[in-house]
């Protein structure tokens, strides 16, 4: 499991369940029958994390540095934040520090139930209370993390020094430059061959801010320009070129 989750670098988590639930494909497509509780023993050690990333994502622990930023944004600006989730938070400071207080102090976490604040029926799909909103706007921010319950797929949201070792937490982050610079190149790494677009929306970044990030990896040689013909729609890459290429659109 752990080379799979080297070479593609994000498996994105959802609650579809034709087959199985979609973050257990990735791992029976590459590794055929396994035992099913990997990714939540893999959590449970400390070598993966959750966070928002193309979509929700299970993620190598190594890569938490690289996802602060974004969780920093989210805290001060509320960059790509749902509205219900910054509001909840902005309308409840003392409910916001009152539940931080309480994860911190539950070394196995919390979930949403731990802390409803709904005194009505539940409403249909996403028609969560004040209590769950605010859950998600700390776990969004990065001031608590999260793994899933294994029964009924809720997050469990914990405290992040329960769950994040330390010796990550204490990794200095990137710049903003380079953190775009290196999950560009992480990108890279997992398609092989990709344009702008492609790299950019893998960790859920802007094509229009990441080109000259982009331009800069091609420039210092970590990744390679090419030119693809398109031949019955499938791009193809010679041989001979380095399997970590890119295509500027």
């Amino acid at each position: 499991m752990r080379r799979v989750l080297d070479t593609v670098g994000v498996i994105q988590i959802d609650s579809v369940n034709v087959l199985v639930r979609s973050q257990e494909l990735p791992l029976f497509s590459r590794l055929g029958n396994h035992p099913r509780t990997l990714i939540p023993e893999a959590t449970a050690r400390g070598e993966m994390y959750e966070y928002w990333c193309h979509a929700a994502s299970h993620l190598p622990v190594s890569h938490h540095p690289l996802s602060r930023l974004r969780m920093e944004r989210a805290r001060m600006s509320g960059d790509n934040v749902w509205s219900g989730v910054s509001n909840a938070a902005k309308k409840n400071p003392g409910l916001v520090a009152e539940i931080l207080a309480r994860i911190e102090s539950t070394p196995e976490g919390i979930v949403a139930g731990d802390v409803r604040t709904r005194t009505g029926p539940k409403g249909q799909w996403w028609d969560w209370d004040q209590g769950k909103a605010i859950l998600e706007w700390l776990f969004w921010t990065g001031q608590v993390t999260a793994r899933r319950r294994s029964n009924d797929f809720a997050r469990v949201y914990m405290a992040v020094h329960h769950a994040i070792p330390a010796e990550v937490l204490k990794t200095k982050v990137p710049s903003p430059e380079e953190t775009q610079r290196q999950l560009l190149l992480l990108a890279a790494r997992s398609h092989g061959i990709a344009t702008l677009t492609d790299l950019a929306d893998y960790h859920h970044q802007k094509p229009t801010e990441s080109r000259s990030a982009l331009q800069s990896l091609v420039d210092d040689g970590s990744l390679l320009e090419v030119s693809v013909q398109v031949r019955l729609l499938l791009p193809s890459l010679h041989r001979d070129l380095e399997e970590r290429a890119i295509v500027d659109e």
